[in-house]
């Protein structure tokens, strides 16, 4: 057995084999090549962090305009409802279902009655709603 080098080992010189230091090298071998793929996944983490930073700070402005844009709705809403309610003339509004999206304090003292879940075709008979004739639904 051939030994090329010596490697100190406590005090003292202790040979090292040719396959020994062939284990040692490629040893290092796949230590460097671990050093690479680590610093190689450290990158793709950091473009990946901040991509998600990018896309969180847009969520955080898109989130903060939504809330901009609900507060201004409420408020036009309130403004819209306050007209409304204290317009003399009757105002009624219907979804296409049939159901009551709007029926002012003015309709229901001219009605006599609120808005009640009755069915369109009975709105005529319940609401005393014909046209001038005064026997043809409205």
């Amino acid at each position: 057995m051939k030994f090329n080098n010596r490697i100190r080992s406590g005090g003292g010189e202790a040979p090292v084999a040719d396959g020994m230091r062939q284990d040692l090298e490629q040893l290092h071998g796949r230590v460097a090549a671990l050093e690479e793929l680590l610093e190689k996944s450290d990158q793709v983490a950091l473009a990946q962090a901040r991509k998600l930073e990018i896309a969180l700070d847009e969520h955080s402005e898109r989130a903060h305009a939504l809330s901009v844009s609900e507060h201004l709705l409420r408020d036009q809403s309130t403004l819209l409802q306050s007209i409304v309610a204290s317009v003399s003339d009757g105002i009624v509004a219907t979804d296409a279902a049939g159901n009551f999206v709007l029926f002012n304090p003015a309709a229901e003292r001219l009605i006599g009655i609120g808005p009640l879940a009755v069915p369109p075709r009975d709105w005529s008979a319940r609401y005393g709603l014909f046209l001038p004739d005064g026997v043809t639904p409205y």
